[in-house]
């Protein structure tokens, strides 16, 4: 499992750790007694995370345009890269509601 896991691509790495990062302030935020913490925490990870992503998702965009032989697997990068994006609205509105 570890050598699947090191051999995939660099982005997708990225949207992995993303979401399991994500997922994990998400589930702490319930558990935890002072709220106010993970809100802070959750929002940081989030500017960061977006930044991150939005400079992969370019690379890729660019790629794509570079690479057209190679578009049908850029563009599958590209949609595991900004599935995290209704994750994370889904998350948000379950805090908020």
């Amino acid at each position: 499992m570890e050598n699947k896991i090191l051999k995939l691509p660099f982005s997708i790495k990225m949207a992995i750790l993303s979401f399991l990062m994500g997922t994990t302030l998400f589930i702490g935020y319930f558990v935890a007694d002072d709220k106010l913490i993970f809100l802070i925490l959750g929002f940081m990870f989030v500017i960061i995370a977006l930044i991150s992503n939005l400079f992969m998702l370019i690379i890729l965009l660019f790629d794509w345009i570079e690479n057209p032989n190679e578009k049908k697997q850029i563009s599958r990068k590209v949609l595991i890269l900004i599935a995290n994006i209704p994750i994370a609205i889904i998350y948000l509105a379950i805090i908020m509601y």
